[in-house]
């Protein structure tokens, strides 16, 4: 994944926040992205799921819908885990994500992409 530097421009976590999302986790925007993006933020807020907070996901997705949810959270790098599953723990990355997440987010998304040939840098927003 490519870390836009903040240096240079004021909406690099949006950047961020939009190359997780399209990339790591390889959602789109068709069907109900607020929904999942709630379910992503609840099953993160959750951790550290060895502590039992998994089993409220696991009865609303069932065992096998969970383990697959979570199995992409981890290829994502947003959880880790260790020898199973359900005792997964949210990493750095997870973290961050749900920091900058929002549903808003999702409104904004196709305003900022990847990268901005014209963001203002941050060194110009300082300067102004």
């Amino acid at each position: 994944m490519r870390e836009p530097d903040p240096a240079r421009c004021v909406h690099a976590d949006a950047h961020w926040l939009y190359a997780v999302y399209f990339d790591d986790l390889r959602l789109c925007g068709c069907g109900n992205p607020e929904a999942t993006l709630a379910l992503i933020l609840d099953l993160l807020r959750a951790c550290p799921w060895y502590e039992g907070g998994w089993s409220e996901f696991a009865n609303r997705l069932t065992m096998p819908g969970f383990e697959f949810v979570a199995h992409q959270l981890t290829a994502a790098g947003l959880i880790e885990h260790g020898t199973v599953v359900t005792g997964s723990w949210i990493t750095e990355k997870g973290q961050r994500f749900v920091d900058l997440a929002s549903p808003a987010f999702l409104e904004e998304e196709n305003d900022y992409g990847y990268s901005c040939s014209d963001c203002p840098t941050v060194e110009a927003k300082e300067a102004s």
